[in-house]
């Protein structure tokens, strides 16, 4: 049984960010916040926050101007595109590679993300900053030192697949000793065909993804709990009865 609400295939984790990267790209000149807030539909506070952190990620060649009377421009290397830089920024910012050492541990102090990360101590201190905003647009909590998400299960448990999914990581690629994901993903089309369920195109990798997260989640003691009247109107229905089939695979609480 889904645990938690994915949503659809549009990448969330950073929608604003790509909304404002193409609107300057588009635009190819000096645009005013003003006209950008109306282009997105976001207030101008959080387009000059997201700018920030645009700023402080962009890899080298991209170059954001900002002036009080102009407003902003983005200054693009040759042959850039949004989907080049939304590329470099997945492959070799620090920034997000800091923030999935904290994603993915239950707690880092700072030695750690420097050692892993490969930067220096003021540096990680410096994007852990600019996490704290993107952690608070998810609706949790990041902790000081030891680092780690806290706050609702449900939200940490979708931020974590908004993260990856933006970061285009594929669940065949993460190490995960407890279950062996070919056979999950061949036992779960058996079981669409078996209770006449349709499989959406991604569905087999998107399932994994979560049963992963939530085999990550519950092996350091986070779990998630269903209000009865939520069984009740399940039980007995064709997706419950597949659930129960796939426990196998699911990390014992």
């Amino acid at each position: 049984m889904i645990d938690y609400e994915i949503g659809d295939n549009m990448n969330r984790f950073y929608k604003r960010y790509s909304d404002l990267i193409f609107h300057l790209l588009n635009s190819n000149k000096w645009i005013s916040i003003a006209e950008l807030s109306e282009k997105t539909e976001y207030s101008r506070s959080t387009i000059w926050r997201d700018l920030e952190i645009l700023e402080s990620i962009f890899p080298d060649g991209w170059i954001l101007k900002k002036n009080e009377n102009l407003g902003v421009r983005l200054i693009k290397p040759e042959n850039g595109t949004l989907e080049s830089l939304l590329t470099q920024i997945r492959e070799k910012n620090s920034y997000l590679h800091t923030l999935k050492l904290i994603l993915l541990n239950d707690g880092v102090d700072i030695p750690q993300i420097s050692q892993a990360v490969y930067i220096s101590r003021s540096t990680a201190y410096r994007h852990l900053e600019k996490l704290q905003e993107v952690v608070s647009e998810a609706g949790v909590t990041l902790t000081a030192s030891p680092f780690k998400v806290i706050g609702d299960e449900k939200k940490i448990r979708r931020f974590i697949t908004q993260y990856l999914d933006f970061m285009s990581v594929e669940a065949s690629t993460i190490k995960d000793d407890s279950i062996d994901t070919i056979k999950f993903q061949t036992d779960l089309l058996q079981l669409f065909s078996k209770y006449s369920m349709s499989c959406r195109t991604g569905a087999l990798q998107r399932l994994t993804m979560i049963l992963f997260i939530s085999n990550f989640r519950v092996s350091m003691g986070h779990y998630i709990s269903f209000p009865k009247n939520l069984i009740n109107t399940y039980e007995g229905s064709k997706y419950f009865e597949l659930s129960k089939e796939l426990v196998k695979y699911m990390a014992k609480c």
